[in-house]
Formats: structure tokens, C-alpha cells, sequence
């Protein structure tokens, strides 16, 4: 039911490594998870890229397109993109990229990837409440048939010197970044031309009407909650 190339019990680490081309399909209820990796720990990643893979089910939940972990770290010139998790109407899709419970990826791209939710990255709420974070990382091109095209976190999160532009979702919740629950931290970082609503309307940060966003030095156009003080909006 997972791992379409790759199946772990407890973790996998690739270094300079790329895994592409690995499908996941289930059928009957059973859930499909990791279109290229599953681990029941963590996947550590370097200098590596996750590329065109699929998770796909029939009558059941998917989760990860490329990656499902518990824990996802990736420093230094990781590519995760081009991956997909599909289902049919009745379930979700979750995390066309990643699925996870705790992530830090640093000096990284998550690029063209499509899920339900979560286009590029889905955060869960299982676990221990720990901030993921991003850090010089870029999430960008990727779409979301429901929230969350960029990224749909159900736990705090933090970036840092990061992108997230372009990213489309059906939904108008958070093109960009969609926050479920928990703070939003964001310093030096740009949330910005993310297009809602089947692509017709600006659409940066969204989440839970108590959604706290903190941090300084930021570019965000469009978001339905507050944001820190000095953040620019042009």
C-alpha cells in the first residue's frame, strides 16, 4: 500500500540520489502512501530529487505523492517535483510532494506538484506538536484542487529567506499557504502572486480565523489574517 520504489520500515536517506518514475495504485479501501518513498521513521535527503512519481486510489485516502514519513529533512539542493496524489471524489488527496508530520527542508525546491490539498506539501497534525520549517527553500508552480496549493499545514511552521509564488489552487483557501491550525512564523520571506478560485483571484496566506502569523521583514499581497506590521503588501 506504499513505497512505489522504496519501502522502509525505518528510515531512508538518499545522497545524490534521484527516484523517479514509481507509481503507488490501490484499489478497496485501502489507502495508497508514498508514490515513491514510504518510511515508518524519516527520510533524509541531500543533494537529491524526488521526480515524477504518483500515489493514486480508488475508494480510499492518498497521502504523498513522492514522500510519506513521519519525519521528512532535506539540506542543500533537494528537488521534489513533478509528483502527484490523486483519489476519486469521495476521498482526499493530500500532499502531491510530501506528506508528513514533521518537516525541515533547507536550500530546496518543491515545484509542480498537485494533490486535494497541500499541492506541494502537507503537514499533519499526528505526533508531536513541533514546528517544521523552511529554510532558503522555494515552493512554487504547484496546485491544489481543494487548500493549501503551496503548502497545507496542520502544525506550526516557520520559513525563513524562502519563496512561495505561484501556486494555484480550485479553493480560495491559501493558494500559498493554507494554516489549519498553530503559528505562522515568517522572516524574510515572499508569499506572493498565488492564485485562488480556479486562478482568478490573489490568494497568498489563508487558514483557521485564529491563524497568528509573526514575524518581520516579509512580501505578502493578498491574505484573509492579519500579518506582522511592517510587512510589505506591494
Amino acid at each position: 500500500y506504499g513505497g512505489g520504489c522504496i519501502y522502509s520500515e525505518g528510515d531512508v536517506a538518499l545522497l545524490q540520489a534521484t527516484v523517479s518514475g514509481c507509481e503507488v495504485t490501490t484499489f478497496g479501501g485501502i489507502d495508497a502512501r508514498g508514490g515513491a518513498i514510504f518510511a515508518v521513521n524519516g527520510v533524509l535527503l541531500r543533494r537529491s530529487r524526488v521526480v515524477d512519481n504518483l500515489a493514486h486510489a480508488d475508494g480510499a485516502d492518498v497521502k504523498g505523492g513522492a514522500i510519506y514519513a513521519h519525519y521528512v529533512i532535506g539540506s542543500s539542493q533537494n528537488t521534489i517535483a513533478g509528483n502527484s496524489a490523486s483519489g476519486d471524489v469521495s476521498h482526499v488527496a493530500r500532499g502531491g510532494g510530501i506528506f508528513t508530520t514533521y518537516l525541515r527542508l533547507d536550500e530546496s525546491t518543491v515545484s509542480g506538484n498537485a494533490a486535494d490539498a497541500g499541492g506541494g506539501l502537507y503537514i499533519s497534525s499526528l505526533g508531536a506538536n513541533i514546528r517544521s520549517q523552511l529554510v532558503n527553500a522555494t515552493v512554487s508552480a504547484n496546485h491544489a484542487n481543494g487548500a493549501g496549493g503551496g503548502v497545507y499545514s496542520m502544525r506550526s511552521l516557520h520559513l525563513y529567506n524562502s519563496t512561495v509564488a505561484t501556486n494555484t489552487s480550485v479553493s480560495d483557501g491559501g493558494a500559498g499557504i493554507y494554516m489549519h491550525t498553530g503559528i505562522l512564523g515568517l522572516d524574510s520571506t515572499i508569499v506572493a502572486n498565488n492564485m485562488g478560485g480556479a486562478g482568478l483571484d490573489a490568494s497568498d496566506i489563508s487558514g483557521y480565523v485564529y491563524t497568528v502569523v509573526t514575524g518581520a521583514h516579509n512580501l505578502v499581497i493578498a491574505s484573509t489574517v492579519a500579518l506582522p506590521a511592517d510587512t510589505l503588501r506591494v
